[in-house]
């Protein structure tokens, strides 16, 4: 392989890489709101270079990826693959989806790479499919299924699905976001803007006055219990994406457990471990609690696996995945 930049590019962060076929290099990452168009962010990166400019490129992005125009789903950038291949000088340009991405770096993920929240390795099956689900600047979704020597990635966008209240608390919830947005999806409440939606309808359900609060600042005031609707909004948040991980679970038969991945998770991990919210609402499935209850869930703890994932997109089973362009 020759020398081929690697990136996954989200809705906030992009992260960079080189890659000689055995090794990573030259690692950056950057703040995506500080960038114009996407051609501008990757060219910034390749100008940092200290090396040649690479002519093959692996890239995911935050998007449906299903023809040679793109649009991003939570920024403003638009852009032709054909074109970014002709201005970049790239022989080979491939574009993905972020968590096919994420996805095909599940199998080879290491034990310090996960942080297993309930269940374990025994109680699932290693043949079975798997569930990639992950709250970040929008909410990723992909699946895994086995075939013959493979792991075959989902191309979906199950972010996107409808969210239905699950008690009268959440029903309160539903109809002030729905006032807001009137279609109210998955990733409307499991993104960081998402737990800002979730920490506004709480005060408007208590009836206090919402400040204009970061997700960081929710998560951290509901870590110290300073702010009790903070709180109410991450205990919903850990709830709300048990329901959503473990419709995806049924959908899919993931009896090989469920990852999670994306920043927002890992920014409260140790309380999203220790909360019971998540693994309630994932188990607790009426008739199919004794099929939830032996299925493991995991956090991915490690921010670059898109990288991984991007270069495992290169090998010939994986041909057909997202938009290639050749010179």
């Amino acid at each position: 392989m020759s020398l081929c930049l690697v990136a996954d590019i989200g809705g906030t962060n992009g992260r960079f890489c080189l890659f000689d076929g055995k090794d990573f290099s030259e690692l950056q990452s950057f703040r995506c709101a500080e960038f114009d168009t996407f051609e501008s962010l990757l060219n910034h990166y390749i100008d940092g270079l200290s090396g040649d400019r690479p002519t093959q490129a692996v890239i995911a992005i935050a998007t449906h990826v299903s023809e040679d125009n793109v649009e991003y789903t939570n920024l403003s950038w638009s852009f032709s693959v054909k074109d970014v291949a002709q201005k970049l000088n790239f022989d080979y340009l491939k574009i993905i989806n972020d968590f096919t991405a994420v996805s095909l770096a599940v199998p080879v993920l290491k034990d310090e790479q996960l942080v297993k929240v309930f269940g374990s390795e025994q109680d699932s099956d290693s043949q079975s499919a798997k569930a990639i689900i992950g709250p970040g600047t929008g909410l990723g979704v992909s699946g895994l299924f086995h075939s013959g020597d493979s792991w075959l990635p989902i191309q979906g966008q199950g972010g996107h699905v409808v969210y239905g209240p699950n008690n009268e608390f959440e029903i309160e919830l539903f109809k002030y976001i729905a006032g807001e947005y009137g279609y109210v999806s998955a990733e409307n409440l499991l993104s960081g803007r998402g737990l800002q939606l979730l920490y506004q309808a709480a005060a408007y359900v208590y009836g206090a006055e919402a400040q204009a609060y970061s997700p960081a600042n929710i998560v951290s005031f509901a870590l110290d219990e300073s702010d009790e609707n903070c709180l109410t909004a991450v205990d919903s948040f850990c709830g709300i994406l048990g329901s959503v991980a473990s419709d995806l679970v049924l959908t899919l038969g993931a009896r090989g457990g469920v990852y999670i991945g994306g920043g927002v998770v890992n920014h409260m991990l140790d309380y999203f471990v220790a909360n019971k919210n998540f693994q309630n609402r994932f188990q607790r499935k009426g008739c199919m609690t004794p099929y939830m209850e032996g299925i493991p869930a995991y956090v991915i703890c490690d921010t670059m696996i898109g990288l991984v994932g991007s270069v495992q997109s290169r090998l010939p089973q994986y041909d057909s995945l997202g938009i290639t362009v050749t010179r």
